[in-house]
């Protein structure tokens, strides 16, 4: 073979190692390990937002925990207060009765007395009159449904402070509805208005000579006792509110960062996703 036949075809020869390692070169670029780090990537970035929906998770389960917690005492210290008004009631009566005859107590009680069984008389007709009526009904049923709504505000813990108190103010309006239609019903018809007149002149005096004899009576040893735990459990039922209402507060943010941390792990995932849709892509 000639010189410049053996140099032609060492050209060649070297050519095409050239032209198979190029291939070489861009079937590595292109292929599965040059994509290894950036799945390595996508991987991390989906366990740290696993991490973190987790993590999210046990707080807002430890959040409603203490939610429940301090409703739980809050229940019972509203139990324990109902219970001290009651022997702060009882007492105060008990004290009262022995100072009736001296105070004139017991005597305009009777009379107070009276005075209600001739209202109730008076009003009986005149109130169903006005429940037969389609209005009466109407806010009948307006007040037995915001009573049931009334009922659901107290428990839901995704209503703030200011959207309770609007709710249950408009609540109210609503409760006094029927008792609004009785009272006007009752200043249309004379006997009824006069036997109610008399009635709240009855209930006035017996508020006034209670006054009078107040101090007297919360002196009296059981009264001064059942005040002491009335005050204590006014004060616990106080403390058990505001811890009520600083759990639901607690709540409220520990779910929004659950739904933040859900959202950041779709996000994740996601563009785990597309990445391996452009790597494939890629291949083609």
């Amino acid at each position: 073979m000639s010189n410049r036949a053996l140099f032609v075809n060492r050209t060649v020869q070297f050519v095409a190692v050239l032209a198979s390692l190029s291939c070489g070169y861009f079937v590595l670029a292109d292929g599965k390990p040059g994509n290894k780090p950036r799945e390595k990537q996508d991987n991390q970035r989906i366990q740290n937002a696993q991490k973190a929906l987790d993590g999210a998770r046990q707080q807002a389960s430890a959040a409603e925990k203490r939610l429940r917690e301090a409703q739980q005492q809050f229940t019972q210290a509203d139990s324990r207060l109902d219970k001290a008004k009651v022997v702060v009631q009882k007492a105060k009566e008990a004290a009262e009765s022995k100072l009736e005859d001296s105070t004139g107590i017991k005597q305009a009680i009777d009379q107070m007395k009276a005075a209600q069984a001739n209202f109730d008389q008076a009003a009986e007709p005149v109130l169903a009159k006005l429940q037969a009526q389609h209005e009466y009904q109407q806010a009948s049923r307006a007040a037995e449904m915001a009573r049931v709504h009334l009922k659901t505000i107290g428990s839901d813990d995704t209503l703030s402070d200011a959207v309770q108190e609007a709710e249950i103010s408009a609540i109210n309006k609503t409760l006094q509805l029927p008792r609004q239609l009785e009272l006007a019903a009752c200043e249309s018809d004379s006997r009824c208005k006069q036997a109610q007149a008399k009635l709240m002149a009855a209930q006035e005096k017996v508020a006034q000579l209670r006054e009078k004899v107040r101090d007297r009576i919360e002196q009296h040893p059981e009264v001064r006792s059942g005040l002491k735990t009335l005050d204590g459990a006014t004060t616990e039922f106080a403390q058990a509110k505001t811890q009520v209402t600083a759990a639901q507060q607690q709540l409220l943010k520990e779910r929004r960062e659950l739904a933040t941390k859900q959202q950041q792990l779709e996000q994740a995932k996601a563009a785990d996703k597309r990445n391996d849709n452009k790597g494939k892509n890629q291949k083609k």
